[in-house]
């Protein structure tokens, strides 16, 4: 409050009710939530005590009347200040009002009313044998929402799920299946998503869960439209029956706040989905499927302890999963403390190990869908009040999955990231037999072709022999602070199961994931990288070798500045030893392109 209540200025000030009976109201300038100055209200015999200030504010907008309250009622001093206590009054009658703690006794009392281009009443009311301090009564008009500053979105898994038709029945103890490979605009027409190790389930048009309550592991047999499985089929298989192999994991959202959010406030996301079988642990096609995930993200089933939903830089007292059925999951977070102006804050929701409590991510849309090319989905970001009458903060923000690739933007700014593009300088993908002149000092000749979705070195049948296989990596962005381009394997090259695996080694002695080294001696077995630049100087290294990393993300592209095309090859280099075990090996590397706004 600016004075006493006889003091007139421009802001909108208290004056005392008329009615003549138990009711007193003073003003004193050492109370207040600040000690410098609060009125005090007196209400003895009446049901409302009404303090007031007649406004004229011009228009019908929507505004926020809020005011802090104290209550000093002899035996509560200092307590809970609820509707019992005292409320907010508009145009002649109590309005529904939100209460936040503010801390110290007081209470932050607010409501979403609409003004009038005419003079009303605007003010707060005691209840009943009631006794408040009043300070700081507000009426603020309902401005557009900023932008976040910074947001994206993380996911810790980028994989699609797969999801394919069958091309016809199949008969109990088949171990090959085949799947439709034409006109499945929801579904999978190929295998390239799926690895050997994967776990398939096999269920009907109903999606009720997998056949026979059989799962099955993928070996192997893994070819265009084939896929091998182990054991073999439990039952028979209708042609309508669908294989399904499901990709899910944590979503981690950064944001930076343009205009603060008071303790109590929102913090709202919504992620993708059906419009139906959302929550039926089957990937769509459309969007996410939240599995087994509970409403209450803090302690609902299988949740409590944290386990579903964490916070950085910030404290909530609820965490709620919706769905109407209009496309959309909502997860709304609420806050037990501020959200400041241009702080960065993060929060991660979904199990870190329970895959039936994390979101299952999508299908690719088999008619529409490019392999090597993300598909981008976008997510709104919002802050509000406690009442969710003003939107302080709203961004769009986007996540890209796809073969092994996430591709996280702010829908204001824009990336682009593929693998072995056409304007390579190598027509795509990169063929046998080619000598890509970026690696290796200008001596890098490839032995197989390669795809972006696979690096196939083939039969290995001379031992202490370099083999290798090389692709390329392009990255377009807008971003002001450039992108960052990181991979991470899952482990050695190994055969299914682990029982063989093929050690990464040391080059000629001296590399690590971290530090390259020379490796010109192919009797130094194990199976490592090295980089070239293509289009710009982005590749984190040029020369010598490293090896991959299975527990840190390692850089291997980067820009501290927008890029309109920056091009790097990646060659990679395997030696086997003549005693190495026979079998088939793998492992699987994923890229993660990040934008940095």
């Amino acid at each position: 409050m600016g004075g006493a209540p006889s003091y007139t200025d421009t802001g909108i000030g208290f004056r005392c009710t008329s009615d003549p009976v138990a009711i007193s109201q003073s003003w004193s300038s050492s109370s207040g939530r600040s000690a410098t100055g609060g009125n005090t209200v007196t209400n003895g015999s009446v049901s409302e005590a009404k303090l007031y200030q007649t406004v004229n504010v011009g228009d019908a907008v929507n505004y926020e009347l809020s005011a802090y309250v104290y209550d000093n009622t002899v035996g509560n001093q200092g307590g809970t200040v609820t509707s019992s206590i005292a409320q907010l009054y508009y145009n002649g009658a109590v309005v529904a009002t939100t209460y936040a703690n503010a801390g110290s006794g007081w209470w932050r009392l607010s409501a979403s009313i609409t003004g009038a281009p005419e003079s009303r009443e605007y003010g707060v009311v005691a209840k009943l044998d009631k006794e408040i301090i009043t300070d700081d009564f507000s009426l603020t008009r309902a401005s557009v929402p900023s932008p976040f500053y910074d947001p994206y979105i993380t996911m810790s898994n980028s994989r699609f799920s797969f999801r394919a038709a069958l091309s016809g029945a199949h008969s109990s103890g088949a171990s090959i299946l085949t799947i439709a490979t034409a006109g499945s605009a929801d579904f999978d027409e190929e295998t390239h998503n799926l690895f050997p190790g994967d776990i398939l389930c096999l269920t009907s048009t109903a999606l009720a869960g997998c056949q026979n309550q059989t799962t099955y592991q993928v070996n192997n047999s893994v070819a265009a439209d084939t896929v091998g499985i182990t054991p073999a089929l439990a039952a028979n298989l209708l042609a309508t029956d669908q294989l399904v192999a499901s990709q899910s994991g944590t979503l981690t959202v950064t944001f930076q706040p343009q205009n603060s959010v008071e303790s109590g406030g929102h913090v709202l996301l919504t992620v993708p989905s059906s419009t139906s079988l959302y929550q039926d642990g089957i990937p769509d096609a459309t969007g996410w499927d939240s599995a087994l995930l509970p409403a209450d993200l803090l302690a609902g089933t299988g949740c409590s302890g944290n386990a579903c939903f964490t916070s950085s830089g910030f404290t909530v007292s609820a965490v709620s999963l919706s769905n109407t059925g209009s496309g959309t999951h909502t997860i709304n977070i609420t806050t037990s403390s501020v959200l400041d102006q241009g702080t960065f804050y993060s929060f991660t929701f979904g199990h870190a190990s329970n895959q039936t409590l994390q979101f299952i991510n999508p299908v690719p849309q088999g008619t529409s869908h490019t392999r090597g090319l993300a598909d981008s989905y976008a997510n709104e970001l919002k802050t509000t009040n406690a009442s969710g009458s003003l939107v302080y903060n709203i961004t769009l923000i986007r996540m890209a999955p796809q073969d092994g690739v996430f591709v996280s933007a702010n829908i204001e700014e824009s990336i682009t990231y593929q693998i072995n593009d056409s304007g390579n300088g190598y027509s795509g993908n990169i063929g046998a037999s080619t000598n890509v002149t970026q690696c290796n000092g200008g001596s890098f000749t490839t032995g197989a072709a390669s795809t972006p979705y696979a690096v196939p070195f083939g039969s290995i049948l001379n031992m202490d022999t370099f083999y290798r296989v090389a692709q390329s990596h392009y990255v377009v962005t807008n971003a002001a602070n450039g992108y960052s381009l990181t991979v991470i394997s899952d482990g050695p090259l190994e055969t299914l199961g682990g029982a063989a695996s093929i050690a990464n080694g040391t080059c000629d002695g001296a590399c690590s994931s971290s530090s390259a080294a020379a490796w010109v001696t192919a009797g130094n077995n194990g199976f490592g990288y090295t980089l070239g630049n293509i289009t710009g100087t982005d590749a984190s290294f040029t020369s010598n070798f490293r090896l991959f990393d299975d527990a840190i993300p390692r850089e291997i592209m980067a820009n501290a500045a927008q890029t309109t095309g920056s091009r790097a090859a990646m060659c990679y280099q395997l030696s086997v030893d003549p005693t190495q075990a026979t079998g088939y090996y793998f492992n699987k590397l994923t890229f993660v392109a990040t934008p940095r706004f």
